[in-house]
C-alpha cells in the first residue's frame, strides 16, 4: 500500500496524526474501485463519492490528452448553466448585484489570456462571486471534523479547484446544485471569469 494511503487510513482510524494538508496530493493517481472503497469506507455515501472520483479521474486524463471537444456554443451554454445553478448563493444571501449579473451576461469565449486573468482576479466580480460560493457550500456540508477536512482538502488538490471539490464532494453536502456542468466544461479545458458585462470563457493549456 502506498505511503500516502497508509497514513490516510492511520489517520481516519485515529492512530496517527497529520496536518490536512498532507493529504493534498491523495487523488493525483488513479485507484480501482476496492481501494476507492477503502479509502472512503469512514464515509456516508461512499459509493457516490467512489464514482465522482472515477468521473473526475477520467475526465483529468481526457483534459490532459484533449480528448472532449466543444463547439464555442455548447462551452458558452454549459458555462451559463453553471451559473445559474450556482446562483442559488447569491439568492439565499441577498447578493441582488451578483442576481443581476446572472441574469444579464452574455457568455464569449476570448482568445486573449490578459483579458480573461484581468477578469478573473478582479476583486468585482470574479472573486466576489466565488467567495459568496464558498461561504453558501461551506454551510452545506452534512458532514463535519478533521477527517472531513482532509478529505475537502484532497479534493481541493485534486486539481486546485474549489468548484471541483464541491464537485466530488456533493454526495456529502445539503444541496440540489448540479456541479456537472463545471466538471464538463474543465474536462474540455475551459475556465471561466464573471465580469459585469460578460461570463469570458477560456480554453487554457496545463
Amino acid at each position: 500500500m502506498p505511503a500516502l494511503l497508509t497514513n490516510w487510513k492511520n489517520f481516519c482510524e485515529g492512530t496517527a496524526e497529520f496536518d490536512k494538508s498532507h493529504f493534498l496530493a491523495l487523488f493525483h493517481q488513479d485507484y480501482d474501485e476496492e481501494a476507492l472503497a477503502q479509502l472512503l469506507r469512514f464515509f456516508d455515501r461512499s459509493d457516490q463519492l467512489i464514482k465522482r472520483i472515477s468521473r473526475f479521474r477520467a475526465a483529468w486524463h481526457r483534459r490532459r490528452k484533449r480528448e472532449t471537444l466543444l463547439s464555442e456554443i455548447e462551452a458558452c451554454a454549459l458555462a451559463m448553466k453553471d451559473l445559474v445553478e450556482k446562483s442559488v448563493a447569491f439568492e439565499a444571501f441577498g447578493e441582488r448585484d451578483l442576481m443581476a449579473l446572472t441574469n444579464r451576461v452574455t457568455p464569449i469565449v476570448t482568445g486573449s489570456v490578459a483579458d480573461f486573468e484581468q477578469a478573473a482576479q478582479a476583486d468585482w466580480p470574479n472573486r466576489e462571486k466565488q467567495v459568496v460560493l464558498g461561504d453558501y457550500f461551506d454551510e452545506k456540508w452534512s458532514v463535519h471534523g478533521p477527517i472531513m477536512d482532509a478529505l475537502l482538502e484532497a479534493f481541493y488538490g485534486a486539481a486546485n479547484s474549489y468548484d471541483l471539490q464541491w464537485y466530488l464532494g456533493a454526495p456529502l453536502m445539503d444541496t440540489t446544485v448540479d456541479f456537472e456542468h463545471f466538471l464538463r466544461l474543465w474536462e474540455a479545458g475551459y475556465d471561466t471569469a464573471l465580469t459585469e458585462v460578460h461570463l469570458l470563457l477560456i480554453r487554457v493549456s496545463d
